[in-house]
């Protein structure tokens, strides 16, 4: 009796172990998917996200749907990975990594460089900034033919060849 029980674990194991192998790149609803931080940067650490962030986001079901690729984004999944790499900059007080993804000129708050930005670092990411990107969820990123944006308008993203930047902060 004992022998039938342990040959019928050991043909259960089998069997999950070779459904597993089938399809060695499936992931769970609650593994993880990295990328690097930056699209571009290979030297950037990488960022891990949920994979059910990165799923299809699609909120529009007629023909006005604002698609990635109308908002100029060519990687839906790799920009998403670095809002994550960006509200960990953020949440740390990494300010030079900030700066370094704006892109400048910004007209929106004016900043002529990463240093005018660097000055007013405090002020311009504030509290209500920082909680637009911290409590943004990935799955509903509005977006149209000028880009991407999070919260109420508070951080709006463009792809720039294989980068992500931030084009507009409005903080006041």
């Amino acid at each position: 009796m004992m022998r039938l029980l342990l040959l019928w674990i050991l043909v259960g194991l089998v069997a999950c172990g070779e459904q597993g192998a089938k399809d060695p790149g499936a992931l769970s609803n609650d593994s993880t998917q990295s990328a690097p931080a930056v699209a571009g940067d290979s030297t950037a650490a990488p960022v891990a996200a949920p994979v059910d962030e990165l799923a299809d986001d699609s909120a529009y079901t007629d023909e006005n749907d604002p698609s990635w690729a109308t908002a100029g984004f060519s990687d839906p999944k790799g920009f998403k990975l670095f809002l994550v790499q960006l509200r960990k900059w953020v949440d740390n007080g990494d300010k030079d990594s900030v700066a370094n993804v704006l892109r400048y000129p910004m007209s929106n708050p004016k900043l002529k460089d990463k240093q005018q930005l660097l000055a007013r670092y405090d002020v311009i990411f504030n509290e209500q900034v920082k909680k637009a990107l911290r409590e943004q969820n990935l799955q509903q990123i509005f977006r149209r033919d000028q880009g991407a944006m999070i919260g109420n308008g508070e951080l709006w993203f463009i792809q720039s060849g294989d980068r992500f930047l931030i084009s507009a902060i409005n903080y006041k």
